[in-house]
């Protein structure tokens, strides 16, 4: 009696056994998977997907997907592939998933579909709603049908030139450098090749509004506050303002605690 060896598997035996476990137009629920690849064998024939899970926050057919979600997506025809180009599309999509690149067609994602998603996924973390309004009230609206890959130095332009119409320059370049922002982000994914507000025209006319006051303007502004007030503390409450730079809201906002206590846990008094 001789014993029969076990020979080697074949490659792709996991995937083939998918076919072989699940009979023709037998399936009419779900995909069945092993490692991420799957199979549909329904009543239109045999379909072919894949399966991933995100590391990173990001957005596929425009709804945006927290991380650890799983991803499935539908490939058409099981005849269409060979087991190892669909390995290659599940590798393909998981490293864009584990690096947070863009899941969806870059060739075709305008700068509104961008935006929106750069806002749902930044939304918490903007420091005001300015950026949000000019997002949505500047730049979508001009830039927003355009593809990514379309925008060029002389959008760039006609743009600010439009704006400065309607808009002081300092109020121009604040809105530009969100653009600026939002485009290097785009840079950094490779949805673009280069930033188009790098080249473009500068905005001139801003007004600086730092001013240092000399010894007589000083002198005037201390002495009017003395005049206003005459029990002499407006013209301290001034003459701090002016020594700290403080906004007028911090200064109210400021406790003696602020002042007594110092970061580096010494007391003032």
């Amino acid at each position: 009696m001789t014993t029969k060896k076990n020979g080697r598997p074949r490659r792709h035996a996991e995937y083939e056994k998918l076919l072989t476990d699940h009979a023709p137009k037998s399936m009419n629920k779900r995909p069945v998977y092993v490692n991420g690849i799957g199979i549909f064998r329904g009543k239109n024939g045999d379909k072919a997907f894949i399966k991933f899970t995100l590391k990173h926050s990001n957005t596929y057919k425009g709804v945006s997907k927290i991380s650890g979600t799983p991803i499935e997506i539908p490939l058409g025809n099981l005849t269409s592939w060979t087991w190892d180009e669909l390995i290659a599309k599940r590798d393909e999509f998981q490293r864009k998933g584990d690096q947070g690149l863009p899941l969806d067609n870059i060739d075709d994602q305008t700068f509104g579909d961008f935006a929106g998603d750069w806002l749902t996924n930044r939304g918490a973390n903007l420091k005001s709603a300015t950026s949000k309004f000019e997002i949505t009230k500047q730049l979508i609206p001009y830039f927003g049908t355009k593809l990514l890959r379309h925008i060029t130095t002389t959008d760039i332009d006609k743009w600010q030139t439009t704006r400065l119409k309607e808009a002081s320059p300092a109020t121009v370049q604040r809105n530009k450098n969100t653009l600026r922002s939002l485009l290097n982000k785009a840079l950094k994914l490779g949805l673009i090749e280069a930033n188009p507000c790098d080249n473009s025209d500068k905005i001139t006319g801003i007004k600086e509004y730092f001013k240092i006051f000399s010894k007589e303007e000083l002198r005037t502004i201390i002495n009017v506050a003395k005049n206003l007030d005459e029990n002499g503390w407006f013209s301290d409450y001034i003459l701090f303002c002016l020594y700290t730079g403080m906004r007028r809201s911090e200064i109210l906002n400021l406790k003696l605690s602020d002042i007594i206590d110092l970061p580096d846990n010494r007391k003032l008094l």
